[in-house]
């Protein structure tokens, strides 16, 4: 279906698989596997694409591909939980580094990479 989106897509502006390929940075053979459905695209190309062409995720995708309200609120609390306990883990994270002394302006050490970016996973 998303292969066949695509290609409508295409077609609707009158597009050649090259020139389309160019256009969302991707080469023509990429293109034409996507078309076909023998490879799957990534949600980093269809967001590519939703941004090149000024449609949306669901034109892409379609309806079907999309959540159900029961499964987006069940996604959510499982991004809830992830979250806590990567509060739980920050802080205990934080107390190590403490304990060891690691200078929290270290930005070469993995321990703080990896607080900033377990922080960052939190806080979004």
């Amino acid at each position: 279906m998303i292969g066949k989106n695509i290609k409508s897509l295409r077609k609707t502006h009158d597009l050649t698989q090259d020139d389309f390929a160019r256009i969302v940075g991707i080469s023509r053979n990429s293109l034409s596997r996507y078309e076909n459905g023998t490879s799957s695209v990534s949600t980093e190309l269809i967001d590519i694409i939703c941004q090149k062409f000024n449609v949306s995720y669901v034109d892409i995708v379609g309806e079907d591909k999309m959540l159900n309200p029961v499964e987006d609120y069940e996604l959510t609390l499982k991004i809830e939980i992830v979250k806590e306990r990567g509060a739980n883990l920050l802080s205990r994270l934080y107390r190590y580094q403490d304990s060891q002394g690691i200078s929290i302006d270290d930005e070469s050490n993995p321990w703080i990479l990896m607080s900033d970016d377990l922080s960052d996973l939190i806080h979004t």
